[in-house]
């Protein structure tokens, strides 16, 4: 049986950011008791995931996802917003969602990177994109 590793593409969150969503996090916390908070440190913006990846692929999705993304240039986003998937009365996860004017470039940058792991045998398990950085998952 082939070695696996869960994989997902992502950006990283800086860590001015990362501090405000902990914060957040701490306001939020007495109110949501069932709530599995996410580490300051694993703050992300999701492009891609892609499930177990056979461990021999790593490298060459790496190579691809490397092309991709190469010819953009660094962009700002804000935070705006929170809202809960899949919908508010029924939560199974918390986030905090983005905005700005290089809104667009994120969705190209994610059309980018989704193109380049399909290219390698991994198209991403959802092809619907919505920009957020999870804040907490629920228990169920």
């Amino acid at each position: 049986m082939p070695s696996t590793t869960r994989t997902f593409v992502a950006i990283e969150i800086p860590s001015a950011l990362s501090e405000a969503l902990a914060r957040l996090q701490t306001q939020l916390g007495p109110e949501v008791p069932d709530a599995r908070w996410i580490g300051r440190g694993n703050f992300h913006v999701t492009l891609a995931f892609l499930g177990d990846v056979n461990d021999r692929d790593l490298d060459r999705l790496g190579r691809a996802v490397g092309e991709a993304v190469a010819p953009f240039e660094p962009f700002a986003l804000r935070l705006e917003g929170l809202g809960a998937f899949p919908e508010p009365g029924r939560p199974r996860s918390f986030w905090a969602g983005l905005a700005g004017e290089a809104l667009d470039r994120l969705k190209e940058l994610q059309r980018a990177v989704s193109q380049a792991v399909a290219s390698v045998g991994y198209p991403p398990s959802d092809d619907r994109f919505s920009p957020h950085v999870t804040l907490a998952r629920i228990k169920t």
